[in-house]
């Protein structure tokens, strides 16, 4: 669909070599974030977080994140910035592969010690999405500790 609206064949290989060990460590950093954010989103959160984080991670990783295999699929028949050849794929999805475990793991390895520690994540939740609220209002305001303090004392960690 996309080489479409591009007037471009709609079966367009991808000459475009992505290979090495940076892009493939790069793609598992981004599979396993884009793992742990939708196993650990707070009920009703994770569409809007995966777009914040498959937005943010472009940036972020060299890969350009495709943390998926039907994106490397897709991006594979699009010889375009975003595409990726043929030959580069199987990396792409073996990173993933390891990204996605290493996701698994660390999400169940965070439960179990909020569990552990007995935490209670919807403070830690209400003060993560309180202050990424609240950070518009305290620009203005000049009170950058502000939402420091409000964070910890909602976890327990400080006491005011």
């Amino acid at each position: 669909l996309a080489n479409a609206m591009y007037e471009l064949p709609l079966l367009h290989p991808s000459m475009h070599l992505r290979d090495g060990w940076g892009l493939w460590v790069a793609e598992a950093v981004a599979t396993a974030g884009l793992l742990l954010t939708i196993l650990l989103a707070p009920s009703g959160k994770a569409p809007a977080l995966v777009a914040a984080y498959i937005g943010a991670a472009y940036w972020f990783t060299a890969s350009t994140s495709f943390a998926n295999p039907a994106a490397v699929l897709g991006r594979m028949f699009s010889d375009t910035f975003a595409g990726i050849a043929p030959a580069s794929a199987v990396g792409f999805v073996l990173a993933q592969g390891t990204g996605a475990v290493v996701g698994v793991l660390l999400a169940q390895a965070l439960r179990a010690l909020a569990q552990r520690t007995s935490l209670d994540t919807a403070r830690v939740n209400d003060a993560v999405f309180g202050c990424v609220t609240q950070t518009a209002d305290q620009g203005a305001t000049g009170t950058s500790s502000t939402w420091r303090t409000r964070a910890f004392t909602a976890i327990g960690v400080v006491r005011v």
